[in-house]
């Protein structure tokens, strides 16, 4: 099923895993920092995955304020959008079409901009418990390694 995203409902916290029509896919985490936190204590921020790590390698960018992320003025493009602002854009339609589905799920496709995407929520490795975040393994259950030890791959 197919659901056409509005930014109707708030961004919950979570790790969205985002795919494009050609399967390029990117990850995003959204999270409430601790009261604590030398960073932004008590805010809500989003952050992008930029590296191999899917448990700790990523920048963030903005901070959701209801159902709408603010860019940081430092991840702004000059003179035309950065690709964090068109995430932040981008983002809430996800967010949306994930609550618009029907059924229980953890997929949904949208169409945003005339463009057509999937996200998902992340998942655990049924074997290891580590964070999955690219499609391929959220689907199957199992990443990449613990997949071919089980001769999956």
């Amino acid at each position: 099923m197919t659901a056409t995203a509005t930014a109707t409902e708030a961004i919950y916290n979570g790790t969205y895993t985002l795919t494009n029509a050609t399967g390029e896919h990117k990850t995003f985490k959204v999270k409430t920092q601790k009261d604590d936190a030398s960073f932004a204590p008590g805010k809500r921020i989003v952050q992008l995955m930029t590296g191999s790590d899917n448990e700790q390698s990523f920048t963030g960018f903005g901070f959701v304020d209801g159902e709408k992320i603010n860019t940081w003025k430092s991840k702004k493009g000059n003179g035309k959008p950065s690709a964090f602002e068109y995430f932040a854009w981008l983002l809430p339609r996800a967010a949306a079409a994930l609550i618009d589905f029907e059924g229980e799920t953890v997929d949904a496709s949208f169409v945003a901009g005339g463009r057509e995407y999937r996200v998902q929520l992340s998942k655990r490795c049924l074997r290891c418990n580590r964070k999955l975040t690219t499609p391929e393994s959220i689907d199957r259950g199992y990443g990449a390694e613990c997949a071919a030890a089980l001769g999956m791959l």
